[in-house]
């Protein structure tokens, strides 16, 4: 289906450039699951007028990491989300500002899951905590509970 033809790049009308990667993908399916790909193309046709050519977004390798850039287009497509332990503060991060919300909060979810004294201070500083209120209150109630030992 739709993403054996990404994955193959058949008639993929956007390609995110970070750093040398390109990752291809389809402009309808992105933005029926993100409201900012939806506003981002719809002012990215605004500005071409009725030209069908390929559009190229970029990103810098500081604003979102390509691996989870693929990780969430492949959600998208597949409605699974596989992260890697290592990747889930960025992709929860990276769901947050491509508003991808079912993936910010499977991640968001994991967070809460997995918090502990090694993390919990790092995870309390992103301002994406915010996003997610059963996620800031546990994040709270750790640092409360455990203050003296962190």
């Amino acid at each position: 289906g739709l993403c054996q033809m990404m994955k193959n790049n058949q008639f993929c009308d956007v390609v995110f450039s970070i750093g040398k990667c390109e990752i291809p993908a389809h402009q309808n399916v992105l933005a029926c699951a993100s409201p900012y790909f939806g506003t981002l193309f719809s002012s990215t046709k605004e500005r071409a007028g009725d030209a069908q050519e390929r559009v190229t977004i970029e990103f810098e390798e500081h604003e979102v990491k390509k691996e989870t850039l693929q990780l969430l287009i492949d959600y998208i497509y597949t409605s699974k989300l596989d992260v890697p332990d290592h990747l889930v503060v960025d992709t929860y991060v990276t769901a947050a500002k491509l508003q991808i919300d079912d993936a910010r909060r499977a991640c968001a979810d994991y967070m809460q899951a997995t918090l502990d004294m090694s993390n919990c201070l790092t995870l309390r500083a992103l301002p994406e905590a915010e996003l997610e209120p059963s996620l800031s209150s546990a994040l709270d109630a750790f640092i409360a509970e455990n203050i003296k030992n962190i």
